[in-house]
Formats: structure tokens, C-alpha cells, sequence
């Protein structure tokens, strides 16, 4: 059974990237912003500043009209008991701009508006179920995913468990402007010790040709750990540019063996090297007349990147030294995406923006092995897995291949039903579940597994188990909304779509463990409804 989620009217509501976060990368309770007193006073201080700045600006446009604004006209006589004529001189309504309309006091018993009841244990009780329901397990994957309304952009951080089925959203983020890629990274650029420099960080790259890395075991926060490059507004303003891109981003690829090295491609036809150590670019590649549209690190090596563009070539780049690249590939259309074979790191695949897939050698230089056409139309999501390629496309359609050694054969193919798929990204941690994100429905997830015709050819160790249910229990959930479709003797637990789970009580001890993690999907279902 299939639930959608229908974002805002008309679809208003698109997922254009996603990734998911192994398991223990993420601190099992995040940390909280808090500010302290001062702080606090000098953020609305600053935000009372500008909004007399901005109020001040706004009467020195309006005096040229208004002599006209207050000649008297029968017109007008409704209005009489709006008094417009004095709506400027009404005292503020303390909703200032800026960052004080979203500081909070650090204690209630700090705030003069709040006439705490210390004899009452109700505040205190509700900071213990909401540290519990933020608190993540060792085996949770955290899913992050970009999207788009149509006034705001935010970041969303899901919480995904195998063996208790539950996925919500943990927290979010509001974001500057819409993300057009991400990168998940564990490289803490600002760690005081270089032997405890990990860290749970998600790089962004936007349309305003700016690399924003968000760390995510911080709630409440409301700018990035750091940022890469210039925004292109005030690369007008300034002299001396420094090396940076000067366009959209359009792809990042960090590589896990140098962990300090993160890549990215734009719209100004570059890729970039850069050293997150000291925030800059040390190698910069102008390989491509077109945008640069996709960029991928090989596998367990630090040299080589493949990145494909718009003007139909693919290039592997040796990262070393800025010299001519080691390999190129010619197509007939432009390259949406790039995807290596893990199993075996000589080979990859190309995806166009005809719906034609090449698979290439790279040891074999301009001809592809094989091509055909998987999708009728453009193919911007693209990866393989245990032998299995995966593709989705702006035609709605997810197909999965088998590949060999001449052609690839057409194993399944899935209507989501979604609109265009934007992206998916594959669990790290559990084979063959997919995180989805298009057009419509929000965030889905897929269990390729569950699948008979995808599962004969997964070994017996690649195919997912799930533990207490039915196998075939979880094929599709929804992004902030889960229900299962069947259940057996072992579980009890059923979804609803509007108030989470209702979970019976376990009558064997062997469960009762698992009904308590289960718990912690019920209590934020109390928060968030309260």
C-alpha cells in the first residue's frame, strides 16, 4: 500500500536532494543553542536597530506623497475608524526583524512575561519527554533532505529505524535560499584537537554559488558552522575576487579517505578542489565548456574524480595536480548523472538528459561499453548496488537493471507516482532501502528487498530481515507519515496516519524491549501535536 503526502497546493512542496547519515555518526543527543543573558539583550538591541533603520527609510520614501495622503475626500470616510492618518505614530508591537523575533529566554524564570509556578513539576516534565524523544539510538539512521516551499527552504532531519520501523523528523532548519545539492561529511573544520576532529556535518550547495556546512547534532541553530566561497551579489561589490565560484553549485562530492578534501561543481563550467582545513581552493579544473553538472570521487581513492557536464563529455580528473585529465567520454546529450560500480571501481555509469544510460570502462577512454535507453525522458537520479543499477527520471518511473557484460537487462520498474523524481539515495546500512524525493508526495522510502524480482539476485547476506514481522510488512512508507501494511502474531504495532503509532502491550519479555523504543515515536507524536 502506497501513501502520499501532498505538500501545499499544486505541489508546491519539492525534495531536490537527500542523503542518508550511517548509524553512530550522529550524537546520541544533540547539542542545544542557548543564550545567555547578554546575549540575548544585544540581539534585540540589533534587531530594534534595524527596524528603525528600516522604518526610517521607508518615511523618507513616503514624504513626497504625503500631502496627498492627507487631504481629506469623501472617500475616505469609511476608514475614519482605522485612523490611517496616525497609523505611523502607533507604539511597536514588539515583533522585531531579524534575529530577535527568534531568540528565546534561556529559562522561563528568566522571562518577565511568564509567571512561572515553581510548585508545578509540568515544565519539568516536559524537558524530560523532550530530551527522550530526541535522543537516538545506536542503530537510527538519520535521513536529511532539502526542500522547497514556495516562500522558504528548509533542511529536515528524519529519523529511520530498521527493526522498530519508525521514521519522523527529528528537527529542521530554515535555509537562506533553495538547496540545490548536499554532501554529508564528517570532518570537523573548527576541532581544537586534531585526533577528535569527526563530526556530524551536511555541506549545502545553493544557487547563490555559496557552500554552507550545517552541523547537525546542533538544534536551534540558525547559520552554518561555516561557509564555503562568495555569494555572487557581493562578488560585484568587491576588487579583488578571491578563488571561489562564481555561479550556482550544482554538485559536492566529499571523499571519506581524505577527509579534509571536499569537490565541487558549478555553473561557471569549474570543478573545484577544496581544503577544509583552512577553507579554500587548492586546485580548480576548467576542463568542461559547460556547466558542470555532476561529480563523483572513485572509490577508496584519493586521486581520482569523474565529473560530467552539459556539454556532453565526462572526465576523469587526476585531483593531484592541475594537468590534463586522464580520460574522456563523449555522449550525444547532456550529462545529468554520474554513478561507480562498487563491486568493481573500473567501471561506471552516465545517465543523460535523453533517458540513454552509458556504461564505461575507465580504462577504455572515449567509447562507452554498452548504451541503451532506460527512461523517455531526462534521468537525474542514478546509483548502483550489488550488482543492480537503479535509476529514476522525470518520467516518474524508478527502474532497477541488471548489468553485464554486453547489455543490461530490466529487472523492475515502479510508477511512484510522485511527478518528476528529483533524487534518491541509497541506506548505507540497510541494503536496498532507497530514500526518494520529487515533485509531489514528500519524502519516500523504498524497499527494494521486499521485492521478489530484485531479491533472487541479492545474496542471502544483502537481503534485509526484518526482525519480529513479515518480510514484505514495509515496502513504501511515507515521509512524515508511516503505516504498515500487513501484520502477523510477533507484531502488534499498527500505524495511523494522523496520530502515530498505537502500540498494544507486548505480551512476551522478549518484546519488551523493542516496545519501548517504539515508545519514543508516541511520545513526539505528543510533542509535535501539542
Amino acid at each position: 500500500m502506497e501513501v502520499d503526502e501532498q505538500s501545499g497546493p499544486g505541489g508546491s512542496s519539492q525534495i531536490f536532494c537527500l542523503r542518508w547519515i550511517k548509524r553512530e555518526a550522529a550524537k546520541p543527543v544533540p547539542d542545544k543553542i542557548l543564550l545567555s543573558n547578554d546575549e540575548l539583550k544585544q540581539a534585540i538591541e540589533d534587531g530594534s536597530a534595524i527596524k528603525q533603520e528600516s522604518e526610517s527609510d521607508q518615511s523618507d520614501a513616503s514624504e513626497p506623497e504625503s500631502e496627498n495622503l492627507n487631504k481629506p475626500t469623501e472617500e475616505y470616510d469609511d476608514l475614519k475608524e482605522f485612523d490611517l492618518d496616525n497609523y505611523d505614530n502607533e507604539e511597536a508591537d514588539g515583533n522585531d526583524l531579524g534575529l530577535s523575533s527568534l531568540v528565546v529566554f534561556a529559562s522561563n524564570d528568566d522571562d518577565p512575561y511568564i509567571v512561572s509556578n515553581k510548585d508545578v513539576s509540568d515544565e519539568s516534565e516536559n524537558e524530560m519527554l523532550e530530551n527522550e524523544a530526541l535522543k537516538l539510538n545506536q542503530d537510527d539512521n538519520l535521513l536529511v533532505c532539502g526542500r522547497c516551499e514556495r516562500d522558504c527552504s528548509l533542511l529536515e532531519i528524519h529519523v529511520y529505524n530498521q527493526k522498530t520501523h519508525d521514521f519522523y523528523m527529528h528537527h529542521d532548519i530554515p535555509l537562506s535560499s533553495a538547496p540545490l545539492c548536499m554532501e554529508w561529511l564528517d570532518f570537523d573544520a573548527g576541532a581544537e584537537d586534531e585526533n577528535y576532529d569527526k563530526g556530524n556535518f551536511i555541506a549545502i550547495g545553493n544557487i547563490n554559488s555559496v557552500i554552507e556546512v550545517w552541523d547537525i547534532d546542533v538544534l536551534n541553530t540558525i547559520e552554518p558552522a561555516f561557509t564555503l566561497g562568495v555569494k555572487m551579489k557581493k562578488q560585484r561589490k568587491m576588487k579583488s575576487l578571491p578563488s571561489c565560484h562564481t555561479e550556482a553549485i550544482m554538485d559536492l562530492s566529499w571523499n571519506p579517505l581524505s577527509r579534509h578534501n571536499l569537490a565541487s561543481s558549478s555553473a561557471d563550467q569549474t570543478v573545484a578542489l577544496w581544503d577544509l582545513r583552512v577553507g579554500t581552493q587548492s586546485r580548480v579544473f576548467r576542463g568542461h565548456r559547460e556547466k558542470v553538472q555532476s561529480i563523483e570521487w572513485r572509490p577508496n581513492d584519493t586521486t581520482c574524480l569523474l565529473s560530467g557536464a552539459c556539454d556532453g563529455r565526462v572526465i576523469a580528473l587526476d585531483m593531484r595536480e592541475e594537468k590534463k585529465p586522464t580520460g574522456k567520454w563523449k555522449v550525444d546529450s547532456e550529462i545529468e548523472r554520474l554513478a561507480w560500480n562498487p563491486d568493481d571501481t573500473s567501471y561506471f555509469a552516465a545517465s543523460t538528459d535523453s533517458g540513454s544510460i552509458y556504461y564505461c570502462d575507465l580504462r577504455k577512454p572515449r567509447a562507452p561499453l554498452y548504451i541503451w535507453q532506460a527512461h523517455e525522458k531526462a534521468i537525474p537520479s542514478l546509483t548502483i548496488s550489488s550488482g543492480l543499477l537503479y535509476s529514476a527520471s522525470s518520467d516518474g518511473l524508478l527502474k532497477t537493471w541488471r548489468l553485464q557484460e554486453e547489455s543490461a537487462v530490466e529487472v523492475m520498474e515502479k510508477d511512484l507516482k510522485m511527478g518528476m523524481v528529483h533524487c534518491f539515495h541509497t541506506n548505507p546500512d540497510v541494503t536496498g532501502m532507497l530514500a526518494i524525493g520529487g515533485e509531489k508526495g514528500g519524502v519516500r522510502l523504498w524497499n527494494a528487498s521486499s521485492y521478489e524480482e530484485i531479491s533472487k539476485y541479492l545474496g542471502d547476506d544483502d537481503v534485509t530481515e526484518e526482525s519480529g514481522c513479515d518480510a514484505t510488512i514495509k515496502k513504501e512508507v511515507n515521509g512524515i507519515e508511516a503505516r504498515s501494511v500487513k501484520k502477523n502474531k510477533t507484531n502488534s504495532e499498527t500505524f495511523s496516519k494522523s496520530r502515530g503509532p498505537k502500540l498494544a502491550q507486548p505480551k512476551s519479555k522478549k518484546l519488551k524491549k523493542r516496545h519501548l523504543n517504539s515508545k519514543r515515536k508516541q511520545m513526539r507524536a505528543l510533542l509535535y501535536n501539542s
